[in-house]
């Protein structure tokens, strides 16, 4: 088996892109996360969205993939956005969360609704979105509103990973960072210990096996581009832990 699969064939830990930094307050202080209508999702053409069935429906997307370039720029604000990955154990939500399978455009454009499963529909995208190797949880709300509903969080927080823009010498990514600080300070304070700090960021902390976050303790990373080839690594910023 796998190490990042369970028994089950699953990815161990799950990923949420974020490209505000204000998107993900509820996340620390209030351990929620939303589940937007499909009328909000970024496919135009997606045929779902515009049916009665999907009403009350919310959909929170997963990757196990951190470090898609694609991704930190399409969702993570150009690489100035982070994002956050839920552990799934195999009992909480993220064991819930359906595999999106990938077709044929003219094949998924012209699907029909299923009438015996209209849900299914939602388990389905074009091939082009492939790159995204995208799960998705998929809950009923209660009408409170129509653009979707807050759940808590699908899984325990295991890590916090940084864009590669995210800290840098930029006029943008000093606002972000500061503005990091200010949203979040409330959270770190009340919420964690900083048990670890790689205060210097050396290039000792490369993280193809990043260290565990054991129970109560979360690692704080950032993805930095490969400087001999087109893609991403991690490097450990610090290890934070839970307070009581």
């Amino acid at each position: 088996m796998n190490r990042s699969e369970n028994s089950n064939h699953e990815p161990t830990e799950f990923f949420h892109y974020y490209g505000q930094i204000q998107w993900v307050s509820d996340v620390f202080l209030n351990k929620r996360v939303f589940f937007p209508h499909p009328s909000k999702f970024n496919d135009p053409f997606d045929p779902p969205k515009y049916h009665s069935t999907f009403e009350n429906v919310g959909v929170f997307t997963l990757t196990p993939n951190a470090k898609s370039i694609l991704m930190w720029s399409h969702y993570a604000n150009s690489h100035y956005g982070l994002c956050i990955g839920f552990e799934n154990d195999g009992k909480n939500p993220c064991s819930g969360a359906a595999k999106i399978v990938y077709k044929k455009e003219d094949e998924f454009y012209f699907s029909q609704i299923p009438e015996n499963d209209p849900l299914s529909s939602l388990k389905i995208k074009a091939n082009f979105w492939k790159y995204e190797n995208e799960w998705r949880i998929i809950e009923t709300g209660n009408g409170e509103n129509k653009k979707g509903f807050y759940r808590q969080i699908p899984g325990r927080i295991i890590r916090i990973i940084l864009g590669c823009r995210f800290i840098n010498h930029t006029h943008e990514s000093k606002r972000n960072y500061i503005e990091f600080q200010n949203v979040f300070k409330e959270a770190f304070n009340q919420y964690f210990n900083v048990i670890w700090s790689n205060r210097n960021r050396n290039d000792t902390d490369w993280d193809e096996k990043p260290p565990r976050a054991n129970q109560n303790e979360v690692l704080l990373q950032q993805v930095v581009p490969m400087p001999d080839k087109y893609g991403l690594r991690l490097r450990t910023l610090a290890k934070l832990r839970w307070k009581e």
